[in-house]
């Protein structure tokens, strides 16, 4: 089983989804990451927030699919049948979890604006580390992705609007 291979499943999406912002930032078109796998759309369309404070909410009404270990990413599915991943900084996973508290656990039902994860942003800083969160739609694959916002963002906004 690969790391991804639970996005593969199929299921029918319901209708267009909204994503409300996670955190406080500045929002950028995925293609601007600095991690070439999220830049190119190899996991999926989306957005990167940067300056992020370090606190993360619930961006729908949905589920936690999954919870890595090192608690730097999370996989959400909204109620709309909309998965996401949420990835929290570049070469975060090389901390093992230090500086990542968790809120939830998988299998979690979640509301938007639940608190998902805070990050001490300052301890990532102090090992060179970019502090960002990259959202980007990993089911389904044959969407479109409309930014709704562009520049300083603040939590629960409509950033991305998914249509079907």
């Amino acid at each position: 089983m690969g790391l991804f291979d639970f996005l593969k499943k199929e299921r029918n999406i319901k209708k267009s989804g909204i994503i409300y912002s996670p955190t406080n930032g500045e929002i950028k078109p995925i293609c601007e990451t600095p991690d070439q796998m999220f830049a190119k759309k190899l996991i999926g369309d989306g957005a990167i927030i940067f300056n992020s404070d370090g606190n993360i909410i619930a961006p729908f009404d949905g589920k936690v699919k999954m919870l890595f270990p090192t608690k730097h990413a999370i996989g959400l599915e909204s109620n709309d049948g909309i998965e996401i991943l949420i990835h929290y900084g570049i070469n975060t996973v090389e901390l093992k979890g230090e500086g990542f508290r968790t809120y939830v656990k998988q299998g979690d039902i979640i509301k938007t604006g639940n608190k998902l994860l805070v990050v001490d942003n300052a301890l990532l800083e102090s090992r060179g580390l970019i502090t960002c969160v990259i959202i980007a739609v990993t089911y389904p694959k044959d969407i479109k992705i409309e930014m709704l916002k562009n520049g300083i963002i603040q939590q629960k906004e409509e950033i991305i609007q998914v249509i079907k």
